[in-house]
């Protein structure tokens, strides 16, 4: 078995671990629930309600939840409009379990955006990120040569004994997972670029994206830019060598386009 291997059997243990915790059938336990609802009703309110205002939720909290469940995420602004005050980046990385389920709940459920099927499509694009999250460590660990048994035991040792078991089995309603995925991801690409040499600029184009949208889902994970300086074999080098592509024009427009797009994403909903 190769580490994407393992990654997918390490996943799918947690995953059934996870079932056997909670349930997304029971009310008290829905995946969408508390910070989560709040990330993730921005897709509802764009694609199936057109609601900027998020008026529906008090009819879902009647609906799928308890008295309460909802959390006060919306700000009132003093032109009465409301802003949901979180980052949206979350929403993103969302958006293609929320899709699936949308067509799958048009034909055959309820496409209401909080029913069944969109709590366990929530559910499975959690653990998709838990399995990126994985993946991308083993990798790291393979190309800074440390040995498979070492490896294994090093991921299990932080998936089990630290506050990242918890996010995975027991709370989707925090991003915690969704940021180990996307920075271990932004690393793994720089990582490559390295180790080419520092020839392919798509593997930088790469990182500068993952580590944009891990800004956009969590501001805090901008200090992990600092953190991936330590895992480069060169660091003295790295600075000069971005600074060498990004004078090319091609990989310039492309950086530049996709920071810009990404930091247009929250202005764009805020407003």
């Amino acid at each position: 078995m190769n580490r994407w291997h393992w990654a997918v059997l390490l996943a799918l243990i947690l995953y059934v671990v996870h079932f056997s915790l909670r349930s997304p059938f029971n009310n008290y336990q829905r995946p969408i629930i508390g910070d989560s609802m709040a990330y993730y009703s921005y897709l509802p309110a764009i694609f199936i309600y057109n609601s900027p205002e998020y008026s529906f939720l008090d009819e879902i909290e009647k609906k799928h939840y308890f008295d309460g469940a909802k959390k006060q995420f919306l700000v009132e602004l003093q032109n009465g409009r409301f802003v949901n005050k979180t980052y949206p980046g979350a929403a993103i990385l969302y958006l293609p379990f929320f899709l699936i389920a949308h067509i799958l709940a048009m034909m055959f459920g309820d496409p209401d955006g909080f029913s069944i099927i969109y709590q366990l499509l929530f559910d499975f694009g959690h653990f998709f990120y838990v399995f990126l999250g994985i993946a991308f460590i083993l990798k790291i660990l393979e190309m800074k040569k440390v040995s498979m048994v070492r490896s294994l035991l090093s991921v299990s040792i932080l998936v089990l004994c630290s506050n990242y078991f918890y996010y995975i089995a027991f709370d989707q309603s925090l991003v915690h997972t969704h940021s180990m995925a996307l920075i271990n991801g932004a690393l793994y690409f720089i990582l490559k670029w390295e180790k080419y040499n520092y020839q392919n600029a798509k593997l930088l184009i790469i990182s500068v994206v993952l580590l944009g949208l891990a800004v956009i889902t969590r501001p805090t994970n901008l200090f992990a830019i600092v953190l991936i300086l330590f895992f480069v074999e060169h660091r003295n080098r790295i600075l000069p060598e971005i600074l060498k592509v990004v004078v090319v024009p091609k990989v310039l427009i492309a950086i530049l386009i996709s920071v810009i797009l990404i930091v247009s994403i929250p202005v764009s909903l805020w407003y």
